[in-house]
């Protein structure tokens, strides 16, 4: 037997070989060769095509394609089985429950009590989660407001009033003052002189 690229030795007359039929068929070409100058026969049966089975038996196919696992389209599953069912679930992981029932996400937090996940609640100082207040009457949101005397809704200082006790000003202006007007229309005067009989100095 001998390699491709060489012919099998033969006698110089014997070019042939003689079929049992007695007709001349083909040369004596070595075990797996289709000539004497190394080509071997194709899939396809054409001597020296080069052409091959690909994975999935094909002639010349591209076999397994891309992103499968074997010739029949089937996909890896997560569990690295081919054609496995197996899924990612939302937390991740192969086959998994996800989240699981009572908690907000895949580390088992909880939602707060506005809704939030892993949230830290009602804000101190607020009464609601959209950021309310509590109102002098304790209403969440409520509209009623502290007047300046610190009465719930109540109507502040009111005319002629300077401070929330009720007291006026004096004629020079300060609440709650003690200087007053005198006979002769002065603010903080004497009144008339003495043995004077009006304002004018008679």
């Amino acid at each position: 037997m001998g390699v491709c690229g060489e012919c099998l030795e033969r006698e110089e007359h014997e070019d042939l070989v003689v079929g049992v039929d007695g007709a001349l068929v083909v040369e004596r070409y070595p075990e797996g060769c289709c000539d004497c100058t190394g080509n071997v026969r194709g899939c396809d049966g054409q001597c020296g095509s080069g052409l091959e089975f690909d994975a999935c038996g094909e002639c010349n196919g591209l076999g397994i394609p891309e992103g499968y696992c074997d010739c029949d389209g089937q996909q890896m599953g997560c569990d690295n089985v081919c054609g496995g069912v197996g899924f990612i679930d939302e937390c991740g992981v192969c086959n998994g429950t996800g989240v699981l029932e009572g908690f907000c996400d895949c580390n088992e937090n909880l939602f707060d009590e506005c809704m939030v996940c892993n949230g830290n609640g009602i804000p101190d100082g607020f009464c609601s989660c959209e950021g309310e207040r509590l109102d002098c009457r304790d209403e969440c949101g409520g509209r009623y407001g502290v007047d300046e005397c610190g009465v719930c809704n109540g109507e502040g200082i009111l005319e002629p009033a300077c401070d929330c006790d009720g007291h006026t000003r004096d004629c020079s202006g300060v609440c709650n003052g003690v200087i007053v007007v005198d006979e002769c229309g002065v603010c903080g005067g004497s009144g008339k002189p003495l043995g004077d009989c009006d304002c004018h100095g008679n």
